[in-house]
Protein backbone atom coordinates (compact mmCIF):
# COMPACT_ATOMS: atom_id res chain seq x y z
CA UNK A 1 0.00 0.00 0.00
CA UNK A 2 1.43 3.16 -1.15
CA UNK A 3 1.69 5.71 2.12
CA UNK A 4 -0.17 8.14 0.28
CA UNK A 5 -2.95 6.48 0.37
CA UNK A 6 -2.96 5.65 3.62
CA UNK A 7 -3.48 9.78 4.38
CA UNK A 8 -7.31 10.16 5.82
CA UNK A 9 -8.95 12.33 3.33
CA UNK A 10 -10.50 15.56 5.74
CA UNK A 11 -13.56 17.23 4.58
CA UNK A 12 -13.73 20.72 5.81
CA UNK A 13 -17.13 22.28 5.30
CA UNK A 14 -17.26 25.81 5.42
CA UNK A 15 -13.68 26.30 4.77
CA UNK A 16 -13.46 28.77 1.78
CA UNK A 17 -11.09 31.32 1.86
CA UNK A 18 -12.75 34.44 1.29
CA UNK A 19 -11.39 36.50 -2.29
CA UNK A 20 -10.66 39.81 -0.99
CA UNK A 21 -9.48 42.58 -3.52
CA UNK A 22 -9.82 41.14 -6.68
CA UNK A 23 -10.12 44.52 -8.30
CA UNK A 24 -13.28 44.35 -10.39
CA UNK A 25 -14.44 47.15 -9.04
CA UNK A 26 -11.35 49.15 -8.86
CA UNK A 27 -10.82 48.43 -12.84
CA UNK A 28 -13.99 49.29 -13.40
CA UNK A 29 -13.32 52.85 -12.00
CA UNK A 30 -10.05 53.04 -13.28
CA UNK A 31 -11.59 51.96 -16.97
CA UNK A 32 -8.46 50.67 -17.79
CA UNK A 33 -10.76 47.87 -19.69
CA UNK A 34 -12.61 50.14 -21.01
CA UNK A 35 -9.03 51.96 -22.74
CA UNK A 36 -7.82 48.22 -23.69
CA UNK A 37 -11.47 47.65 -25.29
CA UNK A 38 -11.76 44.26 -22.92
CA UNK A 39 -14.09 45.07 -20.42
CA UNK A 40 -17.03 44.30 -22.89
CA UNK A 41 -15.54 40.82 -23.98
CA UNK A 42 -14.88 40.01 -20.53
CA UNK A 43 -18.25 39.94 -19.98
CA UNK A 44 -19.45 38.51 -23.21
CA UNK A 45 -17.27 35.69 -22.53
CA UNK A 46 -18.72 35.49 -18.66
CA UNK A 47 -22.60 35.52 -20.08
CA UNK A 48 -21.30 32.59 -22.14
CA UNK A 49 -19.88 30.44 -19.56
CA UNK A 50 -23.17 31.14 -17.29
CA UNK A 51 -25.35 30.25 -20.15
CA UNK A 52 -23.26 27.06 -21.50
CA UNK A 53 -21.39 26.14 -18.83
CA UNK A 54 -22.82 26.32 -15.65
CA UNK A 55 -21.74 22.99 -13.54
CA UNK A 56 -18.39 25.55 -13.34
CA UNK A 57 -20.66 27.37 -10.71
CA UNK A 58 -22.52 24.64 -9.47
CA UNK A 59 -18.66 23.02 -8.60
CA UNK A 60 -17.85 26.15 -6.78
CA UNK A 61 -21.56 26.21 -5.34
CA UNK A 62 -20.05 22.90 -3.46
CA UNK A 63 -16.67 23.96 -2.38
CA UNK A 64 -19.69 26.80 -0.49
CA UNK A 65 -18.04 29.53 -2.83
CA UNK A 66 -20.97 32.48 -2.87
CA UNK A 67 -21.77 32.70 -6.35
CA UNK A 68 -21.38 36.47 -6.47
CA UNK A 69 -17.74 35.24 -5.13
CA UNK A 70 -17.57 32.69 -7.65
CA UNK A 71 -18.71 34.69 -10.62
CA UNK A 72 -16.06 37.34 -9.74
CA UNK A 73 -13.40 34.50 -9.98
CA UNK A 74 -13.89 33.24 -13.40
CA UNK A 75 -14.23 37.02 -14.73
CA UNK A 76 -10.46 37.18 -12.95
CA UNK A 77 -9.73 33.90 -14.65
CA UNK A 78 -10.88 35.20 -18.24
CA UNK A 79 -9.49 38.98 -17.99
CA UNK A 80 -5.85 37.32 -16.91
CA UNK A 81 -5.76 34.74 -20.12
CA UNK A 82 -7.12 37.82 -22.30
CA UNK A 83 -4.15 39.52 -21.14
CA UNK A 84 -1.95 36.13 -21.14
CA UNK A 85 -2.74 35.59 -25.09
CA UNK A 86 -1.63 38.54 -26.10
Amino acid sequence: MNPVDMIPTMIMPNMVPIIVDIEDDEERQKGEFEQKGQFNEVDRILNKIEKNNPEIFVLLKMYNMPYPVARRLVRRIIRLTLNYQK
